[in-house]
């Protein structure tokens, strides 16, 4: 794939370059592809997708590397045709944050009934096996994400690269950015900070696994059970605030 273009387009010229990468995405011929049929259409991925990961993995670019994104793509099971990746949503009152979680997970008609309501003025997607996601915790936004969110995943496994995938292809595909505010005054934990809220919980009585320095299942759950020990939603998501409160004497 050729690898010209300048590295994060702004302003007027992103219209262009998105629009150019979005024609390089969807006619490329990567090793395997026919010639004659683009990308987006042999794999059912679509082109704003294709466009999205290659523009994340490559800095627009920049960045060579060594993987075939087309035909890494052609292994993910993305169903291009039936369902979105997701949308961004609005939880109703008194939503238990705990429940936004890999392991609860139904169909958006079951989401729907409860009070998940889509924060554009249209329907949620018709998605079989959906899970809320709040990447910021309680005070951020949310998501509903289905089977083609997790099967970029497979790509590459990391949520916050995930989610950003697909909200660089919504644009991409003339569709709106995130319209709840992100709470900016949560900055990211570093490794080191991760390392001792998750030595702090096992200490506290609120397993988290052996301490590792990076999110996972074990974490988070140690995270909501300290949360729920304090009165306060029950997130999983780690803060300064969190780890303060832990490590007072």
């Amino acid at each position: 794939m050729p690898q010209t273009l300048s590295p994060a387009p702004r302003g007027a010229a992103a219209v262009g370059a998105a629009l150019a990468l979005t024609v390089l995405a969807a006619c490329a011929a990567a090793p395997g592809l026919a010639p004659d049929r683009p990308a987006a259409t042999q794999h059912g991925v679509p082109a704003a997708v294709l466009v999205a990961i290659w523009g994340m993995e490559s800095s627009y670019g920049a960045n060579h590397g060594d993987v075939p994104v087309i035909d890494a793509l052609a292994t993910l099971g993305f169903d291009g045709r039936r369902e979105a990746w997701g949308a961004e949503v609005r939880l109703p009152a008194g939503f238990d944050p705990g429940r936004a979680d890999a392991s609860v997970h139904q169909p958006s008609a079951a989401w729907a009934a409860e009070g998940v309501q889509p924060v554009a003025d249209t329907a949620l997607p018709d998605l079989a096996d959906a899970v809320v996601l709040l990447p910021a915790g309680a005070r951020g936004p949310a998501f509903l994400v289905g089977p083609n969110f997790r099967a970029i995943l497979g790509y590459n496994n990391a949520t916050s690269n995930d989610l950003a995938v697909c909200l660089l292809a919504q644009a991409l595909a003339g569709g709106p950015g995130v319209q709840a505010p992100w709470p900016r005054d949560m900055a990211a934990l570093s490794r080191n900070q991760l390392l001792a809220l998750q030595a702090a919980l096992n200490e506290h009585g609120f397993p988290s696994g052996v301490p590792d320095g990076a999110m996972g299942p074990a974490t988070r759950d140690g995270i909501r059970r300290y949360q729920r020990s304090l009165g306060l939603p029950a997130d999983g998501h780690p803060s300064a605030d969190l780890l303060e409160r832990l490590l007072q004497p």
